[in-house]
């Protein structure tokens, strides 16, 4: 069966779920549904365009893996929403292993013409395939049982990892610690003081313990895991090409796609055994042969 490859123009539209502080305030609301959409190009550099490997118009074709990165635009009722959109993420897990652009499988939509895209969630869930992304092309991939498991393999690796980095972060020694520094950040950076925590009290209720607040907490300690995805190699998120100590992220995607490959292998070998039956059987003729 053939699907469509990836191109860096096609749209990823979807619905995540984040927590957060809707007007008028100061009630927290946990999972507000929050829409975007983005190309699968977007504002961060990234190493898996293929400028040499192109489809129609001239358009790039993208290699399996790929994440649109950070700054994603959200649309929700939310004051938390700025920091939502600068640690979210979307990435495409399945490609063609058969078929290679400039050294790595073509990425490739599961659905034939939409891809399901692994989107942020923060630390209110795992990240979920809530990301759609619309793929129509005239360039066609096929993707063996392998491709199909490995992407699987490797969304669920990274949605675990994704999730056990931000439920890490969003604790309460998390929110201790922004309650120390909270201070000293409001002293530095706001002169006028009163005026903000007046602000800050009708907005949110008790400003001295706005950063403490659960969910401020929990949506700023997402900061936290994004920064060690630039030293490491995020699971979910924008990653360097070549990270301070090297791609965590990609040495894991390589070995749950790898092993995805091996059982496919095993899958497809074990029923192209001349030694296994194959149905349905044609129904012996009266009389004999």
């Amino acid at each position: 069966m053939v699907f469509c490859a990836l191109m860096t123009v096609h749209p990823m539209v979807g619905v995540d779920l984040h927590d957060g502080i809707p007007p008028p305030g100061p009630v927290p609301v946990p999972k507000i549904p929050h829409f975007t959409v983005a190309t699968l190009k977007w504002l961060l550099p990234t190493s898996t365009p293929t400028p040499k490997v192109q489809g129609p118009f001239g358009f790039s074709l993208m290699q399996q893996g790929t994440d649109i990165g950070n700054f994603l635009p959200h649309v929700a009722a939310n004051y938390l929403l700025p920091l939502v959109i600068a640690t979210s993420g979307s990435k495409s897990h399945f490609g063609a292993s058969t078929v290679q652009s400039e050294g790595k499988p073509t990425a490739a939509a599961i659905l034939v013409a939409v891809n399901l895209n692994l989107n942020c969630a923060g630390a209110a869930m795992p990240p979920l395939p809530s990301g759609f992304v619309v793929a129509p092309n005239t360039v066609l991939v096929g993707l063996t049982l392998g491709d199909v498991l490995g992407g699987i393999f490797s969304m669920a690796v990274d949605c675990a990892i994704q999730f056990g980095l931000n439920r890490l972060f969003a604790s309460q020694r998390v929110g201790n610690l922004f309650t120390r520094l909270q201070g000293p950040l409001i002293r530095a950076l706001m002169p006028n003081a009163p005026r903000f925590v007046s602000l800050t009290t009708a907005l949110f209720g008790q400003s001295s313990r706005i950063l403490s607040n659960p969910y401020v907490a929990n949506t700023l300690g997402n900061l936290l895991p994004t920064a060690v995805g630039v030293l490491l190699g995020s699971p979910l998120g924008y990653t360097p090409p070549t990270g301070v100590v090297g791609n965590t992220s990609s040495a894991v995607n390589d070995w749950a796609r790898g092993k995805g490959e091996q059982l496919g292998n095993a899958i497809s070998s074990l029923f192209d055994d001349p030694a296994t039956p194959q149905y349905p059987t044609r129904a012996p003729t009266p009389g004999g042969s």
